[in-house]
């Protein structure tokens, strides 16, 4: 028997402004996003996609266990990336690949981190995780990585 397949849909609650331009974002539709677990479940997650009412650009709602354009879960990527033992992903070259990703854009992670110390925005003293500068670098607009260069969602 394959791994089961379980469903999410996810919605918050509080007022997001636009990362871009600080609009307001409005409820637009909905979009599925897959992702793979530690045990390789496949969970699917109906997100929430916001325009905004200033720059009209779209935006999609991202939890904080999804890496934008990454099919494994975001606890996955940091295991692999941390060489602890999982089950998930189950080739090595696939393990290659997430551990290379991550080498390539935690420069651009980290430069973007001290950007907003410099500028004061972000605090000297907290030492942030991989998944916190995803997220930081996502809600301030500088996520690069979408092979044809959008830069589209809010965690």
């Amino acid at each position: 028997m394959g791994p089961s397949i379980v469903v999410f849909i996810t919605t918050g609650t509080e007022t997001i402004p636009c990362p871009i331009c600080d609009g307001e974002l409005k409820h637009y539709d909905r979009r599925c996003r897959r992702s793979i677990d530690h045990e390789g479940g496949k969970h699917t997650y109906g997100l929430r996609r916001l325009r905004c009412k200033e720059c009209n650009r779209m935006h999609t709602e991202l939890p904080y266990l999804i890496v934008p354009y990454k099919r494994h879960s975001a606890a996955v990527i940091v295991s692999v990336t941390e060489h602890k033992h999982t089950s998930v992903p189950y080739k090595e070259r696939t393990r290659q690949k997430i551990r290379a990703w991550c080498k390539k854009v935690t420069t651009h992670l980290l430069g973007v981190w001290q950007r907003l110390v410099a500028s004061g925005f972000a605090s000297p003293q907290i030492v942030p995780d991989f998944i916190h500068l995803v997220r930081v670098t996502v809600n301030i607009g500088y996520w690069h990585t979408h092979p044809f260069g959008r830069t589209n969602c809010t965690v």
